[in-house]
C-alpha cells in the first residue's frame, strides 16, 4: 500500500514555488521536490526508476506519483506587466 503527502510549498523566491510529493511504501520513502516547469523531468525520472529491476520503486509507484502531479493546482500566473485592463 502506498501513502502519499502532496505539498505545494513556497521557496524563497516570490515567483517560484517548490512542489513536493512524498510516497511511502513499507520501509521505503521517496520525496520528489520540483517546480511546475520540472514536472516532465520528474515523470521521466519516475519511469526510469520503475524500469530499474533493482530499485524498490515500481510502476504502481510511478503511476501514483504521476496522478498526484496531475492533481496539483496549476501554478499562479506571474503578475501582469504594463497597464491593467480597464473598461470605460
Amino acid at each position: 500500500m502506498t501513502a502519499h503527502e502532496p505539498h505545494d510549498t513556497p521557496i524563497n523566491t516570490p515567483m517560484t514555488r517548490l512542489r513536493r510529493i512524498t510516497l511511502l511504501r513499507a520501509a521505503h520513502r521517496w520525496t520528489f521536490a520540483f517546480t511546475a516547469e520540472d514536472e516532465p523531468r520528474v515523470v521521466k525520472r519516475a519511469a526510469e526508476l520503475a524500469r530499474d529491476p533493482q530499485a524498490p520503486f515500481d510502476w504502481l509507484d510511478a503511476l501514483t506519483l504521476c496522478e498526484l502531479i496531475a492533481r496539483l493546482p496549476a501554478p499562479a500566473s506571474p503578475p501582469a506587466t504594463g497597464r491593467p485592463n480597464t473598461i470605460v
